[in-house]
């Protein structure tokens, strides 16, 4: 299960299928999502307003993210998040435990 691909289903939600087509993430919707990296890939689960990580068998790892925030894949261990918007973005990192650890907010 090395390589999953980000796909719209017909229905309008977001999931994760396998090499074979198979949909590996099957126990919730998926309204947002971002692609895996180091692991782990942002989403936003149909019906709630925050995003979380998940990691390749659907598991969320970091929960209860900042309601407002925008989060992207990790890179040495850090994932990039902003707030705002029209140029008024700030922006950030946190760690793989969620905590912001560069930025102020």
């Amino acid at each position: 299960m090395n390589g999953l691909c980000l796909v719209l289903k017909e229905d309008g939600h977001m999931t994760y299928i396998d090499e074979t087509g198979k949909e590996v993430i099957t126990d919730y919707e998926i309204s947002m999502a971002n692609n895996f990296s180091e692991g782990l890939a942002s989403i936003k689960k149909t019906g709630s307003n925050n995003y979380c990580y998940i990691d390749k068998t659907g598991k969320v790892v970091i929960d209860n993210l900042e309601q407002g925030y925008n989060y992207y894949g990790f890179s040495e261990g850090l994932a990039r998040v902003s707030i705002g918007k029209d140029g008024n973005e700030k922006y950030g990192f946190i760690d793989k435990t969620g905590k912001i650890v560069i930025g102020k907010f």
